[in-house]
């Protein structure tokens, strides 16, 4: 993927954020939709990656590996 196709995708999720107000949808952790209390989302620049230790690190990578 592009920086712009990054940014326009970013763009289209604030968009959707801000319709909904404080009920966000989300993914959960078995892959299906839910609805869930904006406060209870955390959200994180993959970008800089430096904020996970490397133990977070090395079970990202695995995560990713398997999916």
């Amino acid at each position: 993927m592009t920086d712009a196709a990054d940014a326009s995708q970013i763009e289209d999720l604030s968009a959707a954020v801000s319709a909904t107000g404080r009920l966000l949808t989300v993914f959960s952790e078995s892959g299906h939709h839910r609805e869930v209390d904006s406060s209870l989302v955390t959200s994180y620049n993959f970008r800089q990656p430096g904020f996970l230790s490397q133990k977070d690190t090395t079970q990202l990578a695995v995560l990713h590996q398997r999916f």
